[in-house]
């Protein structure tokens, strides 16, 4: 699934294509819902960050599968801009 924080700043971000798909990552600990951004040399980056954090790996995966299957409470808690 595609990050709704892309598609609705596509008009300020340079090559929104080259974001990837909703994906669970980490930083410093701790998990979150985002994307990678593939640059010029088609090395992946950090992306943004479309959810609040999560303590574990497991509590991300499983909200990434309530915002895949469509669940409204799922994707509210979405960010959908800056």
């Amino acid at each position: 699934m595609k990050s709704i924080l892309i598609e609705n700043l596509k008009h300020l971000i340079k090559d929104p294509e080259n974001y990837s798909d909703l994906k669970v990552l980490n930083s410093n600990g701790a998990y979150y819902i985002g994307t990678t951004y593939n640059n010029p040399y088609n090395f992946p980056e950090p992306g943004l960050r479309d959810s609040d954090y999560f303590k574990t790996k497991e509590e991300a995966e499983f909200f990434l599968e309530e915002v895949i299957s469509g669940k409204k409470e799922a994707l509210s808690k979405l960010r959908t801009q800056f």
